[in-house]
């Protein structure tokens, strides 16, 4: 199974897109935290084999390895 949330890290700068109307998206996003989710996980009887993130500009070469640098690091993912 994979489960996709969007990295909290980001919600403000969603705000943002979507408050200057730069953003049509329309739908639900759950900003659930890694802990919870992993709580919600655990209740189902289910585990966690690998977790990664994406960055939210891939196709911005200069600037990718500094997201992909925020993207490792530990306090970002707890647990």
């Amino acid at each position: 199974m994979v489960i996709t949330v969007p990295n909290r890290v980001w919600k403000p700068a969603v705000w943002a897109a979507n408050a200057f109307k730069l953003r049509p998206y329309g739908g639900y996003e759950n900003w659930v935290g890694d802990r919870p989710l992993r709580r919600w996980i655990d209740a189902a009887g289910l585990s966690v084999e690998t977790q990664l993130g994406f960055n939210l500009l891939p196709h911005t070469r200069f600037c990718r390895p500094a997201f992909d640098g925020i993207d490792r690091l530990s306090s970002l993912h707890p647990g």
